[in-house]
């Protein structure tokens, strides 16, 4: 067990240290910290996440969109559409319109 003593000295040597250098550390805070860089960096973190979000939400609804179309042509027995759409993408984009799928 750590004797009383001995934890009153750690802490007046801790007190007199801090305040000792307090004037050095309050600088190098002050002078180190750099609040447009941390805004920065604050705002490139939340756009690329935003980014990202983004980019899986698109690929998922795209994915939705081409699965109701091939869903809607095989309801209909549109077989060769079918197969024409997933060759080529300008008819494909053309039967997503057609089906207000767009």
């Amino acid at each position: 067990m750590t004797d009383t003593k001995e934890v009153t000295s750690n802490r007046k040597y801790k007190d007199r240290l801090l305040t000792k250098h307090r004037a050095e550390v309050r600088f190098m805070i002050l002078s180190e910290y750099d609040e447009e860089l941390h805004l920065k960096d604050t705002y490139n973190c939340g756009y690329h996440d935003g980014k990202a979000e983004g980019k899986l939400e698109g690929e998922k609804r795209g994915k939705d969109c081409i699965n109701a179309l091939n869903q809607i042509l095989l309801q209909q027995n549109r077989i060769s559409d079918l197969k024409k759409a997933s060759a080529d993408e300008a008819f494909q984009k053309k039967l997503l319109k057609e089906f207000h799928l767009d």
